[in-house]
């Protein structure tokens, strides 16, 4: 199982950081307590503000990897090619230089990818990527943003980067993500992550430090209660089966 994080400003375009400012610590906190590591993708929009907060120093000395979620939170796929080439491998040489370790990941903003943006990755250096959904797969991505990923293309990605799709349930389609999985309910999310694990493929999992936040009250955030539940459940479940 890969447990993914995309650390970004809240619903990744605006211009709050509440999800970081009290998802993430919530995060980081139960990863520690049950001895996960993960990958978090890391938007450059966010990522001075990770270090003031110290958050980013955490992640490292927590063991998890860094990756790349862009340096904003934007389409790349609309970028001319030069333009996106230099982005992303300048944001990727940021990252290294601030973690002192070879960035190897990356994940697109909203999953938008397409084969043109693959070969850019291969040229900055990249190793993998993880932003095409399974094929089949029913997602935000696939239904609204024109990704989608058939047998064929899969292969024709693999000819350039090692692709690490997003985890679909089966049956019902749907990622393996925090959201989607509180749409369904923690009792039917288990049933399936049984099948899941036996799969011979990776499990990529993901999710936001904002899914786990809910609405402004005055002045504070606060917790979403059905998707912190969630959350911890769902670290139950990767522990038990895992």
């Amino acid at each position: 199982l890969s447990f993914t994080v995309d650390v970004e400003m809240d619903l990744g375009s605006g211009h709050t950081h509440e999800g970081i400012d009290f998802g993430l610590p919530f995060i980081l906190s139960l990863l520690k307590e049950y001895d996960i590591r993960g990958t978090f993708f890391v938007n450059g929009l966010s990522l001075d503000y990770l270090i003031t907060k110290g958050l980013f120093d955490r992640i490292v000395f927590d063991g998890h990897e860094i990756a790349s979620h862009g340096s904003r939170h934007i389409d790349y796929r609309l970028l001319p090619e030069e333009e996106a080439f230099e982005e992303l491998l300048s944001f990727k040489e940021k990252l290294e230089k601030t973690t002192g370790k070879e960035i190897l990941g990356f994940r697109a903003p909203q999953f938008r990818i397409d084969l043109k943006l693959i070969k850019l990755l291969r040229k900055a250096g990249f190793k993998y990527d993880s932003s095409l959904p399974e094929p089949g797969c029913f997602s935000a991505a696939s239904l609204l943003r024109n990704v989608k990923t058939s047998e064929d293309s899969l292969v024709e990605v693999t000819k350039h980067i090692k692709e690490f799709t997003v985890s679909c349930l089966p049956v019902i389609r749907i990622p393996h993500g925090l959201l989607w999985i509180s749409k369904i309910g923690l009792k039917s999310y288990s049933f399936f992550f049984k099948w899941m694990k036996n799969k011979k493929s990776p499990i990529v999992f993901y999710v936001h430090p904002y899914d786990i936040v809910g609405a402004r009250g005055g002045s504070n955030a606060k917790f979403n209660g059905l998707l912190q539940k969630s959350f911890i459940e769902l670290i139950y479940a990767v522990r038990e089966h895992y």
